[in-house]
């Protein structure tokens, strides 16, 4: 049976004999994966995509040898100044325009860690960590000034946030987003 949601995993998840690796070491499949089968990976999203990663994708959709679709979302982080870079999600999305097995148009953040690494940002201090809140990767301006931005020009904006100081910032950037970015009449 099919898993509804399935995943793309490191080492053995997919067949190596049907496979190529991702720069970051993922096996992305080769097979002939068709919409409905039973035992085949049809559709992966690729949080953190790099620019490696794009032109690998590319390179196998040109090929014929890209069978599954790929949606991908370049990693912007923290010191992101919006200057044309090689990954640069702008460049990527111009470079690589929509296809129907391989596309993007979402960026990945990260504002925090863990809750038991103690890098989740925490409201309040951890219980077993007195006076440790976590710290977050962005500062708040920083990141509502890019959430902002990104949602302008018309980018899904996917971020993890663990805990509740991390959720708390990201709400407050969406709603500092949302204001001056207001949505058109539908």
């Amino acid at each position: 049976r099919a898993d509804p949601a399935p995943r793309l995993e490191r080492g053995d998840a997919v067949d190596r004999r049907r496979s190529r690796r991702t720069p970051r070491g993922a096996r992305l499949p080769l097979g002939s994966a068709q919409p409905g089968d039973d035992d085949e990976l049809v559709r992966l999203y690729n949080a953190h995509g790099s620019a490696d990663e794009f032109a690998l994708y590319d390179e196998l959709r040109r090929s014929g040898e890209l069978k599954v679709r790929v949606y991908s979302a370049p990693s912007v982080g923290p010191g992101y100044d919006e200057r044309a870079s090689e990954d640069d999600p702008e460049v990527l999305r111009q470079r690589y325009p929509d296809d129907p097995l391989f596309k993007t148009g979402a960026i990945k953040m990260l504002v925090d860690g863990v809750i038991e690494g103690h890098t989740a940002v925490m409201l309040e201090p951890y219980s077993n960590r007195p006076g440790e809140r976590g710290t977050p990767r962005f500062a708040a301006d920083e990141l509502q000034r890019l959430v902002t931005s990104f949602d302008r020009r018309g980018w899904q904006i996917m971020i993890h946030a663990i805990g509740d100081g991390g959720i708390r910032m990201v709400l407050d950037a969406f709603e500092r987003a949302a204001a001056a970015n207001p949505l058109p009449a539908r």
